[in-house]
């Protein structure tokens, strides 16, 4: 999620620094996963969780999501 707020300035809940095998320790060792489950449920979380090992869902991010955003002027 993020929102242009001028042509120079804008903000985003994305954190592309995030590697999967990051993101799977720290929802199993930071107590995250108990958090998730509670809020969201079991199956959501595990939705999550393997998504983290499909290549697809990031390559998706990297590539097209992240420099169309910054590539498009502002409205």
């Amino acid at each position: 999620m993020a929102i242009r707020f001028n042509p120079y300035f804008f903000a985003t809940q994305y954190h592309p620094e995030v590697d999967p095998d990051d993101m799977k320790d720290r929802l199993i060792r930071c107590g995250d996963k108990e958090h998730m489950i509670e809020e969201y449920g079991e199956a959501k979380f595990e939705e999550i969780f393997s998504d983290l090992d499909d290549p697809g869902k990031l390559k998706v991010t990297y590539d097209a999501i992240i420099p169309q955003f910054l590539s498009r002027p502002c409205a």
